[in-house]
């Protein structure tokens, strides 16, 4: 029995027909997902190939579950859908796709191959011998004592790297992260190259950074305020005035803000890059080997940080004043009424903590007793 799901997806979308035909173009399958280690995390995630309405080009859309904590359901004109859930499709660049390939098969050791070889190499990899689909993961702390199914053996190809080897344009895609070399007539090898990534990724940086771009992603707008540096909209641009007219230099702080920006941007791509890779791109926005990622910024949030009270100041008499101060302070309400006891015929604390002292003493009959003392 087919289920429904409540899905979004972007308008420039033309997805595969329910049925094949000779028609539809071999990259793309007919409603076939591809199941995919993610760029960063490695675990499986869920990916679809379609073509783009405007130019008919090939591109990728990333599938990611929204699930409430709590029950859902969704109301369907007089029907009701148990499933609450709400997959969100978003576009996503191959080339994110593409570098744990490059990585995993031209990197280490590095080595120039042909693109058939570096997928079919990936695709009988460990890292691509994903786990059977809708199991219980061990990596999920959700499930964690629950049964999790075996990954399968070792050797076993992944079809779905295949069908990204396969994709419209894919050899284009991976000349700009990868050295070249002609071997002949529409053959070449390829080998990542980490000059031409960081390249690749520091432009795509410098479009989201750009201010009409940036002003669009509500959660690059809502980092920079957090920040205290706000965007520059209609509202920036008077506090841009205002502590202009506080004496501070109107460059300094355009210029601040334009690298508070893009380290906003930089923020976008760390969910898709390898640690490795995404350091790698960080350390390149620093002015020499020497000196921190984004100079500017990190001297700002430095100047943000609260500074300790000072040392608490000493007396004459060799005691600090709040400790002084202290002594004259009034007593409080319990400690005056206890001043008010009568204590006459009391014993004072300190007596119960004294030593005992024994002595000999003459008693009657001559016998000799002790007296304790206290």
């Amino acid at each position: 029995m087919a289920s429904t799901s409540f899905v979004i997806l972007p308008k420039d979308v033309l997805l595969p027909s329910a049925s094949s035909s000779s028609s539809s173009p071999a990259s793309l399958p007919p409603r076939r997902f591809w199941r995919l280690p993610h760029p960063k995390t490695g675990l499986p995630a869920m990916y679809l190939p379609y073509q783009r309405a405007k130019d008919g080009s090939a591109g990728v859309l990333e599938i990611q579950n929204v699930a409430p904590e709590e029950e859902r359901c969704w109301f369907l004109g007089e029907e009701v859908v148990s499933d609450g859930k709400l997959l969100v499709f978003t576009p996503i660049d191959p080339i994110f796709l593409l570098l744990p390939v490059l990585e995993a098969t031209t990197a280490s050791p590095s080595r120039f191959l042909l693109a058939d070889h570096i997928f079919s190499t990936a695709a009988s990899s460990a890292a691509y011998s994903l786990a059977p689909p809708f199991v219980n993961l061990a990596s999920d702390v959700k499930q964690k004592g629950k049964e999790v199914a075996p990954p399968p053996p070792e050797g076993v190809e992944s079809d779905d790297v295949l069908l990204l080897g396969g994709m419209e344009g894919v050899e284009k895609l991976m000349r700009r992260v990868c050295d070249v070399q002609e071997i002949a007539e529409g053959m070449a090898a390829f080998r990542l190259s980490e000059k031409l990534l960081v390249s690749y990724l520091r432009r795509k940086v410098a479009r989201l950074s750009k201010q009409e771009t940036f002003e669009r992603f509500p959660s690059l707008t809502r980092g920079l305020a957090k920040d205290g540096l706000g965007d520059l909209t209609a509202d920036g641009e008077g506090e841009v005035v205002k502590e202009e007219k506080e004496g501070k230099k109107l460059d300094d702080l355009l210029a601040l803000k334009a690298e508070a920006r893009l380290y906003q941007s930089l923020s976008l791509l760390k969910p898709y890059l390898s640690p490795t890779h995404f350091t790698l791109l960080s350390n390149s926005y620093a002015p020499s080997a020497t000196t921190q990622p984004f100079p500017l910024l990190t001297k700002y949030l430095k100047s943000l940080v609260p500074v300790l009270p000072p040392m608490p100041t000493t007396t004459s008499s060799g005691g600090s004043a709040a400790s002084a101060a202290s002594k004259k302070r009034k007593p409080t309400q319990g400690v005056a009424k206890l001043a008010k006891v009568d204590t006459k015929g009391m014993k004072t604390m300190d007596s119960f903590f004294k030593k005992r002292v024994v002595e000999d003493k003459e008693v009657e009959g001559g016998k000799k007793g002790v007296k304790v003392k206290e």
